[in-house]
Formats: C-alpha cells, sequence, structure tokens
C-alpha cells in the first residue's frame, strides 16, 4: 500500500506477513492494535493526519517510521520490538505514548533527528542490550508546564536548552526547541 491515500483504517488484529506502507498518508484515524507483522514494516516517509494506534503490535523486523509526520497523537504501548523501532527524522505534532514496550536483545530505538512538538511518554520501557540514539532529536520547551511534566524519558535521557534564542528556532516549525541527549545504555 505503497503511496496510497486512506481513509479511516483499520488493521487490528491483522497478520500481515509482508506489509508496507511507504509514502502513505492516513487521513482518519488509524489502528493496528495488535497486529502481528511477521518481517516487520516500512511506514517510512508517511503522514498521520489524525490519532493512530499500534498498542499490543509486534514487530518481527525493522519498525520503519523514518521521516514519517505524526500530527495527532501516536500510540505505541505495549508493542514488542524484534528488531529497530526506527523513528529518524519524524515529527510528533501533539505526542507519542511509548508506554510498557519491549525491546528484544537486538532491538534499537533510533530518534536521531526527531522532532517531538508535544508530550513524549516513554515508561516502563524495557530495553535489554539494546542501543537508543537521540543525536539531533529536538522537543519543544515553551510548552505548558503541564505539557513538560507528563513527559517521562528513559533512564539517562535530558532536554538541554539551547545556547541562545535562535539556536532554539527549527525552520517551518514555531516555538523554541531544545535537545534530547542521551547516555548510551550498558549491554
Amino acid at each position: 500500500m505503497n503511496n496510497c491515500r486512506l481513509a479511516s483504517t483499520n488493521f487490528s488484529e491483522a497478520h500481515l506477513a509482508r506489509a508496507s506502507f511507504v509514502g502513505t498518508e492516513f487521513m482518519k484515524p488509524t489502528s493496528f492494535k495488535k497486529a502481528t507483522f511477521d518481517f516487520g514494516a516500512p511506514f517510512d516517509y508517511s503522514t498521520f493526519a489524525e490519532e493512530v494506534a499500534f498498542d499490543d503490535a509486534k514487530f518481527n523486523g525493522r519498525a520503519g517510521f523514518a521521516r514519517v509526520k505524526f500530527l495527532d497523537h501516536a500510540d505505541f504501548d505495549r508493542v514488542h520490538f524484534s528488531s529497530s523501532f526506527d523513528l529518524e527524522s519524524s515529527f510528533f505534532h501533539t505526542g507519542i505514548s511509548c508506554e510498557s514496550a519491549k525491546f528484544d536483545k537486538r532491538g534499537r530505538l533510533a530518534l536521531n533527528k526527531t522532532q517531538f512538538g508535544g508530550y513524549a511518554w516513554f515508561e516502563d520501557v524495557e530495553i535489554s542490550a539494546a542501543s537508543a540514539e537521540t543525536k539531533g532529536a529536538r522537543v519543544r520547551i515553551d510548552v505548558p508546564d503541564d505539557a513538560k511534566r507528563d513527559r517521562i524519558w528513559l533512564l539517562g535521557w535530558s532536554v538541554r536548552e539551547p545556547e541562545t534564542p535562535d539556536n532554539g528556532k527549527i525552520s517551518n516549525r514555531e516555538g523554541i526547541w531544545g535537545y534530547l541527549d542521551s547516555e548510551p545504555l550498558p549491554d
């Protein structure tokens, strides 16, 4: 389903042997709850215009979400990743929840150059012998105090404010943006 434009989409509990959604526009609420992706699934360069739910999904290969625009809430709660969860250069306008996600031994969480415009919730995420990459990841910092308080990062992650207000600007984005830093995780 590459480069498609889809209205309301429901793949809940689907078993997808080979799936690809590269460049797809999901125009209405989308559900992949409890879906199984046998060989992973690329969603790279896609747009989710409204909320999307991957709760309890299982990716038995790369979960590819590089350069994806999430314009509403994105739910990845209790997702099992056997390989990489690639969110490089993606944009979260409203927020992401990734509570109780689990990564296998070869799992990798890639957030390089990702932008978090709203809340980000990474609570009780289990990463064993995995790496988490945040190089160039940006976080909007001029948000209400309750939004800042609701952000929960993995152990060792922190938000660093820009050195000057000009360093806190991103082309085509409103607000002041800081940097998401992470320490390497132990094996």
